[in-house]
Order: C-alpha cells, then sequence, then structure tokens
C-alpha cells in the first residue's frame, strides 16, 4: 500500500519521484524515513495530489538511476566522482559569487549577508563531511566489501570486524541534516531563489546555482542516507554473524 510506504522507498520505487517531491517540498532526503502520508502533512500538501503527481507519465528520455540495485563500491564512486566533485567545484563558485554580489547590493538586500554567511557555514561544513567520508567511511566500507567476499574473516581482519560503524554513520547523518538546515535557511532568505528587479547577472547567477545546488545536494544526501548508509550497516551485520577465523 502505497501510503505505508516511507519517503526513501517511495523514491526508489517510483522513477520520477525526486522532482516531484521537490515540487512539493517533501523532504526525501534528511526525512526519507519519514511515512509518506507524515511527510506530506509535514509539506502541507494532500497525500491524493502527490500521488497523482507520481502517477503522471514521465517524460520522454527520461533517465532513471535506479540506484538501489548497485553495489556498495559502484555507489561510493559514484558519489565521490558525480557528487563530491560537483559539490567541492561549485562551492567555490558560490563563495565568490556570493561575496560579489553582497558587496554590490548588500546596503539595499541586507539578507545577501547572511545568504554569503550561510554559504561559508555550509562550505566549511560540507568539506569537513565529504573529506570524513572519502578518507574514513568509504575506505572502512570497500574493505567491509572485500571481506564479506571471504567464507571466514581473515586474521588481520577480526579486529576490524569488531569496529562498528554505527556511530560513524549517525554523526554522518546529523551532519546532512545541518546542511539541510543551511539550505533551508538560504531558500527563505531568497524567497525561494527569486531575483529582485534591480538583480544584476551575478546575481541572478548566484540564484540560480543555489537553486541547482540544492537540488544535488537533496540527491546526494538521499544516495547515502536512504541507500548507502542502510546498505553498509546491513552488511556489517551480516559480516559480525559470521564464525571467527580459526587457526
Amino acid at each position: 500500500m502505497i501510503r505505508a510506504s516511507t519517503v526513501s522507498e517511495m523514491v526508489n520505487q517510483f522513477p520520477g519521484a525526486i522532482p516531484v517531491f521537490e515540487k512539493f517540498n517533501i523532504d526525501f532526503c534528511c526525512q526519507g524515513k519519514l511515512p509518506f502520508a507524515e511527510a506530506c502533512r509535514h509539506a502541507g500538501v494532500s497525500e491524493e495530489e502527490v500521488i497523482a503527481a507520481l502517477y503522471q507519465p514521465a517524460p520522454a528520455f527520461n533517465a532513471t538511476l535506479r540506484a538501489q540495485d548497485w553495489s556498495l563500491d559502484l555507489l561510493t564512486n559514484y558519489i565521490v566522482q558525480n557528487h563530491h566533485q560537483y559539490t567541492k567545484r561549485v562551492l567555490i563558485e558560490l563563495l565568490n559569487l556570493a561575496d560579489k554580489v553582497c558587496h554590490k547590493h548588500g546596503a539595499h538586500h541586507p539578507e545577501l549577508t547572511e545568504i554569503r554567511d550561510q554559504v561559508q557555514a555550509l562550505n566549511k561544513e560540507l568539506q569537513a563531511h565529504m573529506y570524513n567520508e572519502e578518507h574514513v567511511l568509504f575506505p572502512a566500507i570497500q574493505a567491509l566489501v572485500k571481506e564479506s567476499a571471504r567464507l571466514l574473516p581473515s586474521p588481520d581482519s577480526i579486529a576490524k570486524s569488531m569496529s562498528n560503524l554505527d556511530p560513524l554513520i549517525l554523526t554522518l547523518e546529523t551532519e546532512h541534516e545541518l546542511a539541510g538546515h543551511f539550505m533551508n535557511r538560504i531558500r527563505s532568505l531568497s524567497t525561494n531563489f527569486s531575483t529582485p528587479p534591480d538583480a544584476c547577472t551575478s546575481y541572478s547567477t548566484l540564484y540560480q546555482l543555489l537553486k541547482e545546488f540544492e537540488a544535488d545536494l537533496h540527491l546526494h544526501i538521499h544516495l547515502e542516507n536512504n541507500l548507502l548508509f542502510p546498505k553498509t550497516l546491513s552488511l556489517q551485520a551480516r559480516q559480525q554473524e559470521k564464525p571467527l577465523y580459526v587457526n
């Protein structure tokens, strides 16, 4: 029954769910574990309206990732190459644009000062977050995948197998919520990325780039919170149930 599903389950089941949820401001990344009915209440929309939109024919040549079927190796590589690389590059552009637009228009649009501050805070948070993923969590996941192919854990992996990834993943999920908070604040300050009549090209570019960045961040977080992390914890649990190596 569709209404009993969580938001993340619906994203995985319906190829066109992400743009629909974006349209109705339904949080499918940080709040992906919420039941669909509850998520609709939070967004202030009716379930029937969203369901009707979900069943609309998908656009021609719509590309679907189907990431729910990917291996952990593919998921981690895709996140780094597609989302991390994009995030690092665009954050530099956003920092420069936000500073430039704030200096030029800040006197008449004081909200730009806080938008610049939020972009700076978002950059600091995401840079540290991605570093921990690329240098701590993702190597641990790759090691877990390799070890899971063995019938029995090898001697040098026994100590590693006792390591629990739950606290690290919980921390990363909390950081996702913080990043989402920064983006929500930016969206609010910019009145949903709506430029004023006196906006220059840089001003318009900043808001358009922020809007695109938000969409990518939502998908980025969804892939981790609702696919990568649960798959990792499930594999970890199965691996810990294996009998220890016998010399």
